[in-house]
């Protein structure tokens, strides 16, 4: 790594942890003014199925439209072309699915969450109608995200998201013990208004268009077998969230808090060591730059790999120290904290395997090879339903932590294995090399 990208990456990390730390503390203002008990497990059972469909889409879309932004930068028309078209496709997608839901959410609630009571379940359907309309504009935020991205504007998608959060804590603070949490649904609501309309500035305003994205065969092709395998290997934490309804008040905002941390670590390392490299995936394979791709992806996993080893480290050497302060910031018991630590310290895969697998996967489908990651998401979906099972009803809530370390990492190995030892353009080059 040289000097620029040392600092870049500095940079970028100190301020993806401010936004990323403003949001957390979001989950951790919501804890200490409704505490931990139904109401506060059924705020985090609303935003299971629109963060899932999030991430199916953001998955399928960047599969198809990351390459085609990143290789079209040095042609500014294409490029707005694409990001048009990208924009017209996913708002086509998203709000199709969001009505669908939104139709259907008494039902899926029923099914998904069967541990709740009927009160509770009610609870949850209203919350999630306003997060269903905030999916909508989170989704064609990542893909405007992604477009400013290969245009090297980290810093100005990263102080955005800063802003935005850091003004969401006032406004929860004032206005919740006046309106209760449902306030605390539709700031967020309006946080996602604001990033979209932010980055749709910061893009020059671009058209959507629907026509054209819908017509794109060529988009479809690709995007139809990651679209496929992500509705069936992205319900991962849906099955999370089943299992928990089960355990006792409580259990599902904890397991969810730890979880978040974890992720907030994660997107961290993503957003400044991780995501750095593979935005420029596209440029390289258009320029068959094979070799460089690989060495990419290696460095990319080395890096995630020390920082994930020391994050480990340092949870064990200053454990006390750690359940302080989240007694401090949560106002709650000592043994709440000591199973946010615990449950923490279990998901250590999950901080590694979240951003180091985004290599391989990103690398394949710059290479438009989006069949094999979607059959090797297929296989770690099915692993992974097979060891939350069998270690959720023999060791509970420690046993599901483990089960979620254990499906990332191996579903980093599998990628990574695919890349490296199938027949594709990389490998082809460094043999002839």
């Amino acid at each position: 790594m040289n000097k620029l990208e040392s600092k870049q990456s500095i940079s970028l990390a100190g301020m993806s942890f401010i936004q990323i730390a403003a949001s957390f503390i979001v989950n951790i203002l919501v804890l200490r003014l409704y505490g931990i008990n139904d109401q506060t497990d059924s705020y985090v059972a609303a935003q299971v199925i629109p963060l899932m469909i999030i991430g199916i889409l953001s998955s399928a879309l960047n599969s198809v439209w990351l390459p085609r932004l990143s290789a079209s930068t040095a042609n500014p028309k294409s490029w707005y072309i694409t990001l048009s078209k990208s924009l017209g496709q996913t708002l086509f997608l998203v709000s199709c699915i969001g009505i669908v839901i939104l139709l259907l959410s008494k039902y899926l609630i029923l099914v998904f969450f069967p541990g709740f009571e009927d009160t509770q379940r009610k609870v949850v359907t209203s919350y999630m109608s306003i997060f269903l309309v905030s999916m909508v504009f989170t989704t064609m935020s990542l893909q405007l995200t992604n477009a400013l991205r290969t245009q090297n504007k980290f810093y100005e998608v990263e102080l955005v998201n800063i802003i935005t959060s850091l003004l969401v804590l006032p406004s929860i603070y004032f206005l919740s013990e006046s309106y209760g949490l449902v306030i605390v649904c539709y700031i967020m609501l309006l946080k996602s208004i604001i990033i979209f309309t932010i980055q749709f500035l910061l893009t020059k305003r671009p058209k959507i268009l629907i026509y054209e994205g819908i017509s794109d065969k060529n988009s479809w092709r690709l995007m139809k077998p990651v679209l496929g395998g992500s509705i069936l290997y992205k319900f991962s934490p849906l099955i999370d969230k089943v299992l928990l309804s089960y355990s006792s008040e409580g259990i599902l905002t904890l397991f969810n808090l730890s979880y978040n941390l974890i992720s907030a670590g994660t997107q961290v390392v993503e957003k400044s060591l991780i995501m750095t490299i593979y935005v420029k995936f596209g440029k390289y394979v258009n320029k068959k730059e094979f070799f460089k791709l690989k060495q990419s992806v290696i460095h990319g996993m080395k890096r995630a790999g020390v920082v994930s080893i020391l994050t480990f480290l340092a949870m064990i050497l200053f454990k006390k120290e750690l359940i302080s302060l989240l007694e401090l910031f949560l106002s709650s018991s000592h043994s709440n904290c000591e199973q946010i630590w615990e449950f923490s310290l279990l998901l250590i895969g999950l901080f590694y395997g979240s951003s180091a697998a985004n290599l391989p996967i990103n690398a394949q489908y710059a290479l438009g090879n989006t069949k094999i990651v979607v059959k090797t998401g297929i296989y770690g979906f099915i692993f992974n339903i097979i060891i939350k099972l069998i270690l959720f009803y023999t060791l509970e809530v420690t046993g599901l932590a483990i089960a979620i370390s254990l499906h990332y990492l191996v579903n980093t190995l599998i990628h990574t294995l695919t890349l490296f030892f199938l027949k594709n353009e990389i490998n082809s080059e460094t043999r002839a090399a």
